[in-house]
């Protein structure tokens, strides 16, 4: 049975770092009155997952406690996180579950049904937010992908925008098998089953080429698998990369690059940055 665990962790910087942890699992977070944060993660058992907690050892946090708490709870700490967005012309409708699709009309070309779990994305963060924006930028209208790349697909968010905004099939990878459920279920939401596949693997294991490739990681992965991204791209596609925090992002620009990649539009938010890249 899914349950919420809080994670309550102690160190440096903790605001800035559980920002992070969002793109491995976590679903918000707070920071106490004694100082420290809790974090928020949907788990089948009373642990965490082995990416979270490789994630928060190499952040330098400590974790303090880990307990369950009740959903009622959960949902009065994060009543932000089931508030619509609007991305442009889609929008964003986070559900609680599959059972409240019957309160409502849903628009098969605007609406995006997200039930938050441990995939990361539900749109109201910064790096998520950039990307869907990003896919609606003008240069799709003249030249709309037809073949999608979504590599650390995390709640499928985009991917499931990608299908919204182009007629396109979509290849999303995703490590993390929880994130891997949670994907599923929202694909099956949304009723695209039909046109995204879904792989529980790395992206390493795609040898595909597409004709728009989207990533939502950090700075460092997105550095670490540039080449191997490069080369999942045809001659004329486009990259949309996020995750970035703003310090990190000429780093980012540098190393794709040195692959034959120029930046063509950037998209800042709270400290956030996400890319457009094309070939030179």
């Amino acid at each position: 049975m899914t349950k919420w665990l809080a994670i309550n962790l102690d160190g440096d910087n903790l605001e800035e770092k559980c920002s992070l942890l969002f793109e491995h699992g976590i679903s918000g977070s707070s920071i106490e009155p004694d100082g420290s944060a809790v974090c928020y993660f949907q788990s089948d058992s009373n642990s965490i997952s082995t990416e979270l907690s490789y994630q928060i050892s190499i952040l330098e946090l400590k974790i303090k406690k880990i307990e369950e708490i009740q959903e009622t709870n959960w949902t009065q700490k994060c009543d932000e996180l089931f508030k619509r967005v609007q991305v442009g012309t889609l929008q964003i409708i986070p559900l609680r579950t599959s059972e409240e699709l019957s309160d409502f009309e849903i628009s098969p070309k605007q609406d995006l049904l997200i039930i938050p779990g441990t995939g990361f994305g539900t749109g109201h963060h910064p790096t998520t937010y950039n990307l869907l924006k990003l896919l609606q930028h003008p240069s799709f209208q003249k030249n709309s992908p037809k073949t999608v790349l979504d590599a650390g697909a995390g709640s499928a968010i985009l991917s499931i925008g990608a299908c919204r905004l182009f007629d396109c099939k979509v290849d999303a990878y995703e490590i993390d098998a929880l994130a891997v459920e949670n994907a599923q279920e929202n694909i099956e939401l949304n009723r695209l089953s039909d046109r995204i596949n879904l792989f529980c693997e790395s992206v390493h294991k795609c040898e595909k080429t597409y004709d728009l490739v989207v990533a939502n990681l950090y700075a460092e992965l997105l550095e670490l698998l540039c080449s191997h991204l490069v080369d999942r791209g045809k001659p004329n596609s486009q990259f949309l990369f996020s995750g970035i925090r703003a310090e990190l992002a000429d780093g980012v620009i540098q190393k794709y690059a040195a692959h034959g990649l120029v930046c063509r539009e950037s998209v800042l938010t709270e400290g956030w940055v996400a890319l457009m890249f094309g070939r030179e």
